[in-house]
Order: structure tokens, then sequence, then C-alpha cells
């Protein structure tokens, strides 16, 4: 994920899939390893099974390269404009463009699964109610997340505090699902499962104001 300035009117955010990529190279790796393990030390003469080992990591592979997203978002002051668009090996699955005004918050938007003592997120806005990923199904570890949508946030004239806060109550109240926002309560906030659950319950109930 990156964010960078393009003159002063406009921010653009990038990011490439590159490191789903990896993620998915690193596990062809060790699906590898362990048949070069099992080919090894359990004394078989013949080949066919780390052969066929070797071609569903590497058909894993091909299959993770050809779904591979790259995500562009433009914020443009000068001509009130967002767009974002995800495309794929060139091709445009998904483009959205709307005036600037449309866009209700900035957030980052939570991954339910994975590491339960790490947080996995991404910058998203929040145009008429729904919450929208600027990446399509990616989400990142570390601070760079937060970083990326505390820029967007001042950028826009939005207010650069909160952002845990108002993420939750988003997520709360417009995302089907309520595991995401009580993972970014527990692990945001340092609340226990307890103290989360019931903070997303009370904001789910609560509607939103004009």
């Amino acid at each position: 994920m990156d964010l960078r300035r393009d003159g002063t009117e406009r921010l653009i955010f990038r990011h490439d899939g590159e490191r789903t990529t990896r993620i998915f190279a690193a596990i062809v790796g060790g699906i590898l390893v362990l048949a070069l393990f099992i080919w090894f030390f359990t004394g078989t003469t013949s080949p066919l099974p780390i052969l066929a080992t070797l071609g569903l990591a590497l058909g894993f592979f091909w299959l993770v390269r050809r779904t591979q997203t790259e995500s562009i978002a433009v914020f443009d002051l000068e001509n009130g404009a967002f767009g974002l668009r995800h495309s794929r090996r060139g091709q445009v699955i998904e483009e959205i463009e709307v005036p600037l005004l449309a866009i209700e918050a900035i957030i980052v938007d939570v991954a339910a699964g994975g590491n339960p003592r790490t947080l996995s997120l991404r910058p998203a806005v929040v145009i008429e109610k729904t919450i929208v990923p600027l990446t399509q199904t990616d989400f990142e570890t570390g601070e760079r997340p937060q970083t990326i949508a505390t820029a967007l946030r001042l950028f826009l004239g939005h207010d650069d505090y909160g952002l845990i806060d108002d993420s939750i109550a988003a997520l709360a109240r417009l995302s089907p699902r309520i595991q995401p926002a009580i993972r970014l309560a527990r692990l945001g906030k340092g609340l226990s499962r307890t103290e989360a659950f019931r903070l997303v319950s009370s904001l789910r109930e609560v509607e939103p104001t004009a």
C-alpha cells in the first residue's frame, strides 16, 4: 500500500497486490519443502509424488498470479472527484467515480481471520452508508493502513483523530458481520472480548445521526 501526492490538489493511493503473491509464494515453498522431505525420508523411488506436488504448487501459484489485483484510488480536490479502480492483468474489474463530497468518512476495514493477536487492516471510504475498501481483497499488518487513512482524513479536511473509534462505529453499523468491529475494538482499543462485544452491540442498535 502506498500513498503519494500528485501536486497540491491530488492524493493517489496505490496497491499492487504483491504482498498477496509473496504470501502464497511462501505457502507454495512450504509445500515443496514438505514434499521433498517426505520423498527423501520415506525411501520412495518413484518421482511421481514429488512431480505431482510440484505441478499442484505451480498451478496454485499461477492461479494466485492471475487473481492478483491492482487498486488505484485518486482523491482530486481541484475537480472535486474521487475515483477507484481495481484491475487484474490490465483488465478493469471494478470502477467507481463519485464526487469527493460523497465520501462520508475515511476509516480502516478489518480482516476478521488470521492471527488472533494481530490486526490486518486496509483503508476504506464510506459512501452512501456503504463501506468501500481501497483494496479489493488485501489487508496489511503494521501501521501503514492507519497512517494512510489518517493522511487521507487530513487531506479531505476530516478530523485527524478518532480513526479507530470512527472505524468501529462504521463497521458496527454498516457491515453485515459483527466480527470485524469486535476485533478492532479488542485489538485497537485494548478491550476484553466481553467489553468489545458490548460496545459493538450498542453501536449496532444506535442509528447514526444525520
